[in-house]
């Protein structure tokens, strides 16, 4: 599913921020997210012969903690039938490396 030379396009000023090259970064990128207990929901998911767009509301569920809530969108770009490179866009970035520092220090 993910091309072994994947590039996954972080914005941002914060701990988990860059890019993540090859599956074993794009796979610790995640394992990373878990920290901050992500749910997400669909909104809008748009599909053509080389590209999906997915928008979506993402949100933190904490227990004692202020949590993220904010929606995104990701342009997947697909090449052989794999994923090739994704660029993620926060609605909101200041909140989102905000949320990312405190969590991630």
């Amino acid at each position: 599913m993910l091309d072994e030379n994947i590039k996954w396009h972080i914005p941002g000023e914060h701990p988990l921020s860059g890019t993540k090259t090859g599956i074993e970064e794009v796979l610790e990128y995640f394992k990373q997210l878990g920290k901050g207990s992500f749910k997400a929901e669909p909104i809008v998911m748009g599909v053509n012969d080389t590209h999906v767009i997915d928008c979506h509301r993402n949100w933190s569920n904490l227990e004692n903690e202020e949590n993220l809530d904010n929606m995104s969108c990701l342009l997947w770009r697909i090449e052989n039938n794999k994923i090739k490179e994704v660029h993620n866009f926060p609605e909101n970035q200041k909140i989102v490396d905000l949320f990312f520092k405190k969590l991630y220090g």
